[in-house]
């Protein structure tokens, strides 16, 4: 009997423990970092910004922290500087590599930190370095949440790029000379231009000499047509008159 009981009380006890196992494993908060990947040769710095996503199962306005390891390349890089964000208090010790921050109130969905490393001198194009995020330990206290990430920067050429605004200034400062051809086609373009010119202003001149001509003709046929109109009603009337005498 006793047996019994005691084989109950220990699988009472493994089930208690798995629901409380799989209620942990529920709960979830997301952590990215984010950032240049890219930089010219005359920049001297790259910023990244950690911040935490959404959170699972957790409720916001919980204390957070975390703590984990904070490593760069020292062949791009020369130093780095932390700065807490929102809130978050963010150390960082050079000489161990250990990153920590802490806040009393976290929400979801938050920047918490931003990494400033300086770039050295006379680096070549195309140099690549990491940052790498290892074994940060976040936790609530209950739950603990580890993540690892790395983000890869590389120095780029702004060659190309000088050399298309050197470019546009040239073009924008001496703009291209005319060629024989063009030159040659300009020219026939503005002589056609000033034939087609005068033969418009002599085709205007031909038609005002023409009706200035036939101004005269027109009133000298007028006055004519009244003469004989004038002389016809006199040569009737004095036909009239000269009746009237007879008579």
């Amino acid at each position: 009997m006793k047996t019994k009981i005691l084989i109950a009380l220990v699988v009472i006890s493994i089930v208690i423990s798995l629901g409380t196992i799989n209620s942990f494993a529920a709960g979830n908060i997301e952590m990215d970092i984010q950032g240049q990947t890219t930089v010219k040769e005359i920049e001297k710095t790259v910023e990244l910004i950690l911040s935490l996503g959404s959170f699972t199962e957790i409720e916001e306005g919980i204390p957070l922290g975390y703590q984990g390891t904070l490593t760069y390349d020292e062949n791009l890089f020369s130093g780095i500087t932390v700065e807490g964000l929102n809130g978050w208090t963010v150390n960082y010790e050079n000489s161990t590599k250990v990153f920590m921050g802490e806040i009393d109130v976290a929400k979801e969905n938050t920047q918490i930190a931003k990494i400033t490393l300086t770039i050295k001198d006379g680096i070549a194009n195309g140099t690549s370095g990491k940052v790498s995020f290892s074994n940060i330990l976040l936790t609530d206290g209950t739950n603990d949440f580890t993540f690892n990430k790395e983000v890869t920067v590389t120095v780029e050429n702004n060659t190309s790029e000088e050399n298309n605004n050197q470019n546009q200034e040239n073009e924008e400062t001496n703009p291209p000379e005319e060629t024989n051809e063009e030159s040659e086609s300009n020219k026939e373009t503005n002589s056609n231009v000033s034939t087609n010119s005068s033969s418009i202003q002599g085709s205007n001149t031909d038609k005002t000499t023409a009706s200035t001509k036939q101004l005269p003709a027109a009133g000298l046929r007028n006055v004519l047509i009244i003469a004989v109109v004038i002389i016809t009603i006199l040569m009737v009337i004095f036909k009239i008159k000269s009746r009237d005498i007879k008579y």
